[in-house]
């Protein structure tokens, strides 16, 4: 008996593996065996961003232009980590950007750590399925064993789990990967609460930490914000006397704060680099990057192609794109207007199905615009949070009540009164809305989008007539195919109502609807690029990388980071914190050009400039200080300029005024006011070779003498020797942070912010050997705190192990 059941367990696992494997391969077959990559890399071609406009780019048609960051923060990000876990560095320092900056990309996160095993960009793909197969399975032991749910009903939505619209619209990026735990950590919550095994507070504590670790922190503290109502409701239904719920109360918050805890060597430095930030700051001033959308969240959340799609061929008529509306909760419409309705059927721990509807509403607030519960999430600190992601939430909830559905189906138990005629006559509704809009198309797509277009606008990648059509025959298919759902649906609840010995047999029909249905809407999403377009080699950008490490900044081109992939550095950037300092200092440089989006306020900057007769340039003082030796110019540079380095479309033109990397200013004067600081820096008289701006009295020379030279440096080292005639004040071009610390012949000296946003040490005559390394407080009292954190984490497990008491019985929780 023991042996059939072992051989039973063996199989359905295979049976649920097998069948994430299966769905991953369908979307991402290409790419898992290196003819594709599973990147938008065809956006590289797009005009001035990347790719040369030869003939084998020239009439590239990119897939989604919604992608960009993928392409230009994320790949980078992840060559960057890749490069110095290889050469066994922490990576803790990003200096290809603003000058340098701390690298929060989520770097201890599994998933992402598995995708630095290699600099290929195949191991993407595999991640992906890495990604799937641990979702899946979490949310199949939430079914199996939070739930109650038998193995095929559980099955099905593990199936459908990976495939739904926030981890396919967030495909390749860090805001997916915590909501990847999101059934785990609630099903160590209700384990924890049952005491049903003494190693499960450890597990929470685990998960609260991965949760913390894998992805971008605003989601994963929505992940965590999830797990709490579903402790309170865990916690409210505690059987026993207040005692015991306290009890309960007690080990999830101490497990969900060891949890933080553990995690802090991630949160901390990444806290305290975003206090600075000109994007947090705005928000803690109550601006909304995204706000709600109102009622027209739910049609999207039932029928995503409502509002179009940001793929090429279509259009989004709504706005803001799909991975930020309430399209990314889609689940299915089958999945939401007929598995998840038939929950109510379902008998074992009805309250739970309660809990999910409650969690399902509060995913879908913020986009519905709930009166009082879009206030609070507007109250510091839920306003730093993007709210509009919420919706993984409703997704969650709604697969989790279809799950409970097809199982009351399975086992007989549905029994249909009244109630059924409620999601029987919406899909009704649907059906002849949808059959409406196949042949009546959205005005905003119809006669209205020609006459625009042939007035000369452009929408996107849509430029002609032709386009138009292929517009409108996207909004026609996709009608026609949300219709034939509509009918397919209506059709289940109708053999429920007159066919009610069927219902056994319809677990098949939905489970096959359901999984066909997502593997359809993601398959359209899914972006797979030739290898080819993967950063090719650039002669003139190889050139210049070749004369040294030198910073560049693109004129209308080149968005910043993508000159990492070329070897090289850019003072501009683009994290998702921006540091209020640095970008503030590089908008004193610009030519008024802006190309990008108001949170990357410097991913484009064009820098204003003046030729000079030599067929050099001059750039303002601010990037002169800031080592800018060379633009880069997409077309022939302005007479009497001349290219430096030349290939296909790429003009590399040098100025002539570029600071070096670490120099010695005559004198030092003090201003404290920041304000007038960056005024000074920014007028047109300031020689940074002349005067450094510090904004404490320093004691040095009226007049200074020296000069310094880089030995060697790694992005979170850099050995200097300084040859001083008097004492002075050795700047570095680079971003200063509160992280670096500096030693003076061996001797710890203090690392002094210039000029607004550089960092300087001050020397006293003679040669002196300097080093600097960046060791950032915040990550070393992290680290202390993990430790505490584990060692409570021991001494919890080892007493829960000897006073241990018996479980509580699953009847008493009912």
């Amino acid at each position: 008996m023991v042996g059939k059941l072992g051989r039973s367990r063996a199989r359905n696992l295979c049976i649920l593996l097998a069948g994430l494997v299966l769905g991953q391969a369908i979307l991402y077959g290409p790419s898992l065996v290196g003819k594709k990559i599973l990147l938008p890399v065809d956006l590289l071609a797009q005009p001035a961003t990347y790719l040369p406009r030869d003939s084998d780019f020239t009439n590239l048609e990119p897939q989604n232009l919604a992608l960009s960051d993928r392409t230009d923060m994320f790949e980078p990000a992840r060559r960057f980590a890749t490069a110095e876990w290889h050469a066994g560095r922490l990576p803790s320092w990003a200096p290809y950007e603003f000058g340098g900056v701390p690298f929060i990309w989520p770097k201890f996160s599994p998933f992402l750590a598995f995708e630095c095993l290699t600099a290929s960009p195949v191991v993407l793909a595999w991640g992906q399925v890495l990604q799937a197969l641990v979702a899946g399975l979490g949310l199949f032991l939430f079914c199996r064993f939070t739930l109650g749910v038998s193995f095929w009903p559980a099955t099905i939505v593990s199936w459908c789990y990976p495939s739904s619209a926030f981890f396919v619209l967030w495909q390749g990026y860090p805001t997916c990967l915590p909501v990847v735990w999101l059934p785990w950590i609630l099903c160590a919550v209700d384990q924890v609460a049952r005491d049903t095994h003494r190693l499960a507070p450890a597990g929470l504590v685990g998960l609260t930490c991965l949760v913390l670790i894998s992805g971008h922190l605003d989601v994963a503290c929505q992940v965590l914000l999830a797990a709490g109502v579903f402790a309170l409701s865990v916690i409210n239904r505690t059987p026993g006397n207040s005692r015991d719920a306290r009890r309960v109360s007690v080990r999830i918050i101490l497990a969900l704060g060891l949890g933080l805890l553990l995690a802090l060597p991630y949160v901390l430095p990444v806290l305290d680099y975003s206090r600075d930030g000109a994007r947090i700051a705005r928000r803690a001033a109550g601006e909304a990057e995204r706000p709600p959308a109102g009622l027209v969240s739910l049609a999207e959340l039932i029928l995503p192609h409502t509002g179009g799609s940001s793929q090429t061929g279509s259009l989004r008529i709504t706005g803001q794109t799909e991975s930020e509306t309430a399209v990314a909760g889609y689940v299915g419409l089958v999945a939401t207007l007929v598995a998840a309705p038939l929950a109510a059927c379902y008998r074992r721990r009805r309250w739970l199905g309660l809990m999910l509807c409650l969690l399902a509403f509060i995913g879908l607030a913020w986009s519905l615009d709930v009166p009082g519960l879009v206030w609070l999430l507007r109250v510091p600190p839920l306003n730093f949070m993007s709210q509009n992601r919420l919706v993984f939430i409703t997704g969650f909830s709604i697969l989790a009540l279809a799950a409970e559905g097809l199982e009351a189906l399975r086992q007989g138990q549905v029994r249909l009164g009244r109630w059924w005629v409620a999601p029987a006559s919406l899909l009704a509704l649907l059906y002849l809305w949808c059959m409406y809009r196949t042949f009546h198309l959205p005005e905003a797509v119809g006669p209205l989008l020609e006459q625009r277009v042939e007035a000369g606008e452009h929408f996107d990648w849509l430029h002609d007539l032709a386009g138009v059509h292929r517009v409108q025959d996207w909004f026609s298919t996709h009608a026609a195919v949300a219709a034939s759902l509509c009918a397919a649906a209506l059709g289940c609840w109708v053999c429920l109502r007159w066919k009610p010995a069927w219902q056994p047999r319809l677990v098949a029909v939905l489970g096959v609807l359901c999984v066909a249905e997502l593997i359809w809407f993601s398959s359209e999403r899914v972006i797979q690029s030739d290898p080819n377009l993967y950063y090719p080699k650039i002669g003139a950008l190889a050139e210049v990388a070749a004369a040294g490490r030198v910073r560049v900044i693109g004129w209308h081109c080149l968005p910043a980071s993508l000159a990492y992939m070329a070897g090289l550095a850019d003072v501009r950037g683009y994290d998702g914190v921006d540091p209020a300092r640095m970008v503030n200092l590089l908008a004193t440089t610009s030519d008024g050009w802006f190309g990008g989006y108001p949170y990357a306020l410097t991913q484009w900057l064009a820098p204003a400039f003046k030729p000079n007769s030599d067929g050099t340039l001059t750039l303002p003082s601010v990037l002169n200080m800031l080592g800018v030796r060379y633009v880069v110019f997409r077309r022939p540079p302005p007479t009497p300029l001349h290219a430096a380095f030349h290939s296909e479309d790429y003009w590399v033109v040098a100025n002539s005024a570029a600071l070096p990397r670490v120099f010695v200013p005559g004198r030092v004067e003090t201003i404290s006011d920041e304000a007038a600081c960056r005024a000074r820096l920014g007028s047109a008289g300031f020689d940074p070779r002349e005067v450094a701006l510090v904004n404490s009295e320093l004691a040095l020379p009226q007049v200074c003498r020296g000069s310094a030279e880089v030995l060697s440096e790694t992005p979170s080292k850099i050995v200097l020797q300084a040859q001083m005639q008097t004492a002075g004040l050795v700047v570095l071009g680079d971003n200063w942070d509160s992280g670096w610390r500096a030693w003076l012949d061996g001797r710890p000296a203090v690392v002094l912010r210039v000029n607004e946003t550089l960092r300087g040490v001050i020397s006293p005559a003679g040669s002196h050997r300097l080093i600097l390394r960046y060791r950032p407080r915040s990550f070393y009292l992290g680290l202390v705190l993990s430790a505490f954190s584990f060692l409570c984490l021991l001494i919890w497990c080892a007493r829960d192990r000897g006073q241990r008491r018996g479980p509580i019985v699953e009847a008493r929780c009912g």
